[in-house]
């Protein structure tokens, strides 16, 4: 098997897959979350270093959030069982929040200008050319 030649930071993989890099670190502060040798550690001079994913696992780590995801509680839940700081959970929770409802009113948003579009364009249009005359 080849070995990766190539890893990602976790800060990018958090924009990459657009989740959470608090939840991320969270899962990435257990190894047994993620499959062996897919998550690694750097050392780049600083203390704590960085933490990297290769290809597959990326993958890991999108199959074991969508798994929790679907454990009762949910992501709550994970954080919880993993004792996480009680104000990170709220954060997260509150977070999650905030992103469903921006894109709830971008929704909104788009359906008020594409209702109102097509107002607009039937008002200007001639009757006679949006219905076709009937042929014999």
């Amino acid at each position: 098997m080849a070995r990766p030649t190539h890893v990602y930071t976790i800060n990018y993989v958090a924009t990459l897959i657009g989740e959470n890099l608090e939840l991320i670190q969270e899962v990435a502060s257990n190894s047994d979350n993620i499959d062996y040798g897919e998550m690694i550690h750097a050392h780049d001079g600083s203390e704590e270093g960085i933490t990297t994913f290769t290809d597959r696992g990326i993958e890991s780590l999108k199959e074991f959030l969508a798994d929790i995801r679907t454990w009762e509680g949910g992501v709550r839940q994970f954080l919880v069982d993993e004792q996480c700081d009680r104000d990170k959970i709220r954060t997260h929770h509150g977070r999650r929040a905030e992103i469903i409802s921006a894109a709830a009113f971008a929704g909104w948003i788009l359906l008020y200008w594409t209702l109102t579009l097509r107002l607009r364009w039937s008002a200007a249009m001639p009757l006679a050319a949006v219905i076709p005359p009937r042929l014999p």
